[in-house]
């Protein structure tokens, strides 16, 4: 359930960032920082090679999940 949880946060982070960016963000740009099941968060920040490293801090994604499936949002409202 880990890796559903990783691809689907993911995901909803990348949907969110081409949204407010413009342009499609490739898979290999983010990558998972944090993981915080308790609070029900991950947190994904610009991988090291990325353009987004020196312009985007970590952001977090919620999250929760039942037997069959994963929900996740990534809302970046609060990003510079």
């Amino acid at each position: 359930m880990v890796a559903t949880l990783i691809f689907s946060a993911k995901e909803a982070g990348y949907k969110a960032l081409s949204h407010r960016f413009g342009r499609i963000v490739d898979f290999t740009e983010f990558e998972v920082c944090q993981l915080d099941q308790s609070t029900g968060q991950l947190w994904l920040a610009p991988a090291p090679d990325s353009e987004w490293h020196q312009h985007i801090l970590p952001f977090a994604v919620q999250f929760t999940f039942d037997a069959d499936n994963v929900y996740t949002l990534a809302d970046l409202r609060g990003l510079p």
